[in-house]
């Protein structure tokens, strides 16, 4: 793997973007060496390779560490790269990332109107339909 760091390269305040100096601005040019655009084609050839090897995550006993995925993951985004429309069954805590007050759009079927809600509130206005016709079904 290689190392994260700039060498060798003088960059001012203007070639960098937020002052952040590992992220040029646009247009910004760049030579690379015959290994890292070796290293930029296996990664971009397989996506798996480039999260375990360059995505970090943040471990609240360890800090910062690579992103290893289970095998689950893995199959996951093998699906998702070979396959245009995908629909998943998943369980709690897989590695996904929706927090309650995501926002999602809806819309009516019946009156076509879009309405903008948090997930969180949808899923309790279907948990409460649903109670209501399981309700009205056993009377």
């Amino acid at each position: 793997m290689l190392e994260h760091k700039i060498v060798d390269v003088e960059k001012d305040m203007k070639d960098c973007y937020n002052g952040n100096y590992n992220i040029a601005k646009a247009g910004i040019s760049h030579s690379y060496t015959e290994e890292q655009l070796t290293e930029i084609i296996k990664c971009k050839k397989d996506i798996i390779y480039f999260i375990e090897n360059y995505v970090k995550i943040i471990n609240l006993d360890e800090g910062m560490v690579p992103f290893k995925l289970y095998d689950y993951q893995k199959e996951m985004i093998t699906a998702f790269k070979e396959n245009k429309y995908i629909i998943c069954l998943l369980a709690r805590q897989m590695g996904k990332c929706v927090t309650y007050s995501t926002i999602i759009n809806i819309r009516n079927k019946k009156t076509n109107q879009v309405q903008e809600i948090e997930i969180g509130k949808f899923y309790n206005l279907i948990r409460e339909e649903n109670l209501r016709s399981t309700t009205n079904k056993n009377m």
